[in-house]
């Protein structure tokens, strides 16, 4: 039966011949501690059998990796994931994106790309935050701030910014506020 995610089997041989020689095993000893027969170990490490969920986390565990590793796709099987439309970056909150990632989120909030956004912080210094594509905001929108960072857009202004509570621009100077739930690294999935 061939596997429909064949990548994943690349990644398991490709990592398994690595971690044999430093952890020092075989499929016959490796078998003992997975609780499998060596030729189950043989059919996943072959393509024989698919690796589904519940194999590639037993195989990560076993090689001390993250289960991503081995199979890209996993996070899918998380609970609470999914695919996510990253709406806005913050240097053009004008400009719709088409974007996806794939993450947590609440069906209430929604993603921002944090593309050269700025971090006003409570000292009054102003620190770059470099993203890369690569750092997302979860935020909602909101007329009564209840978090410590919030994403502001400024009226007339096509960017926004992250600002700490206690240096927020005056309300007459705000167009958009919201509230920041959370700030990841992540990998998209486009």
């Amino acid at each position: 039966m061939p596997n429909d995610r064949p990548k994943s089997a690349e990644n398991l041989r490709r990592i398994w011949n690595k971690k044999k020689s430093e952890m020092q095993f075989t499929q016959v000893t490796a078998a003992k501690d997975l609780e499998w027969t060596q030729g189950a170990i043989s059919h996943y490490l072959n393509n024989v059998v698919p690796l589904g969920p519940a194999a590639v986390v037993k195989f990560a565990n076993f090689l001390g990796v993250d289960p991503v590793e081995i199979d890209p796709d996993y996070v899918n099987h998380l609970p609470n994931v999914a695919e996510h439309a990253i709406r806005f970056a913050t240097n053009d909150m004008s400009k719709r994106l088409n974007k996806k990632v794939t993450i947590h989120a609440l069906p209430s909030a929604f993603w921002v790309d944090l593309t050269d956004v700025k971090l006003y912080r409570y000292s009054g210094d102003v620190q770059s935050v470099y993203a890369d594509g690569e750092y997302y905001a979860k935020v909602i929108e909101s007329s009564n701030p209840q978090q410590q960072v919030l994403l502001v857009r400024l009226k007339n202004q096509k960017r926004a910014d992250l600002y700490h509570v206690s240096v927020l621009p005056p309300k007459k100077k705000i167009d958009k506020l919201y509230d920041v739930l959370r700030i990841v690294y992540e990998t998209p999935k486009l």
